[in-house]
């Protein structure tokens, strides 16, 4: 008979077990050591403990969904599956059903206006399963990457870029509000890594163009004003957190964009072949799926 517990009622080793065990055969490679599991997937993932669900054959987890609640695009609570996983030979079995149900139940009583989640395309199994579940593909998340010294160089010469703050970067919310930044891009995800770097050129003491980034290379906002982009300053950017920290290869991803594909093209970035599609599910008219 199978079981399911809350992420608060179990020991934590089942859930980095149930994770390791139910991805074991995934798509990609997924090792991650526990303690690395924890921070990371509890940590700026935005998953919760009471919003997480083990299921059990007997004393033995078998399956693992991850659920985690913020305000989400443009300020709609939001509640994300980070994460869903069945052991091989138990699947079929009807538990990532269950598992959804129970994430759709908890995200309802806890007043989300929408559900969605992030899967790996040509994963067809697993999209097939979410679309019969009631979400639909809204975007598709792009990755790209360049070595750096084959970045192509901006066209100012003279900005001055300096290291700013987070809280420095208030208004700047305000910039991408109407805009959409996939979950793992966002401020709030951000705010909770390590070893961060932020640069920003201000002009009249006002930021107009900042990029933030991890020492490896990963690059998750790059951002121009409006009114001032086309100059130059995005790439000027791209260049000084190169040279400066040296990376050999700079990575980047975004929702489907015409401009943000353009410029990453322009400046000589290559679409990697893995790509993710976001999905959403709408929970004004919830009813339980069987």
């Amino acid at each position: 008979m199978i079981t399911y517990k809350l992420g608060t009622e179990v020991d934590k080793k089942d859930i980095h077990k149930a994770f390791h065990m139910g991805f074991i055969d995934y798509i990609m490679k997924v090792d991650i050591p526990e303690q690395v599991f924890f921070k990371r997937f509890f940590g700026p993932e935005g998953n919760a403990f009471d919003l997480s669900v083990v299921a059990y054959d007997g004393n033995e987890p078998v399956g693992l969904l991850l659920g985690g609640i913020k305000p989400f695009d443009g300020g709609a609570l939001t509640m994300r599956c980070g994460g869903l996983c069945v052991v091989p030979e138990f699947r079929g079995k009807g538990i990532s059903q269950t598992l959804m149900n129970m994430h759709r139940e908890m995200a309802v009583s806890r007043g989300c206006k929408q559900i969605m989640l992030e899967v790996i395309g040509g994963n067809d199994r697993a999209i097939q399963f979410y679309k019969k579940i009631g979400y639909h593909v809204i975007y598709q998340l792009d990755y790209y990457s360049i070595q750096g010294k084959e970045l192509k160089a901006g066209k100012l010469t003279n900005a001055l870029v300096v290291d700013i703050e987070l809280d420095q970067m208030e208004s700047v919310k305000e910039w991408i509000s109407d805009t959409h930044v996939n979950w793992q891009n966002d401020f709030e995800y951000i705010s909770g890594l390590d070893g961060i770097v932020k640069y920003g050129i201000f002009e009249n003491e006002k930021l107009i163009s900042f990029l933030i980034a991890d020492r490896k290379g990963k690059v998750y906002l790059l951002w121009t004003q409006q009114d001032m982009r086309f100059k130059g300053y995005a790439s000027y950017l791209l260049n000084h957190f190169q040279k400066t920290l040296e990376i050999e290869k700079i990575m980047m991803s975004f929702p489907n964009s015409a401009t943000l594909t353009g410029f990453a093209k322009k400046v000589g970035f290559v679409k990697d072949e893995l790509y993710q599609y976001e999905m959403y599910g709408c929970l004004l008219f919830h009813k339980r799926l069987k």
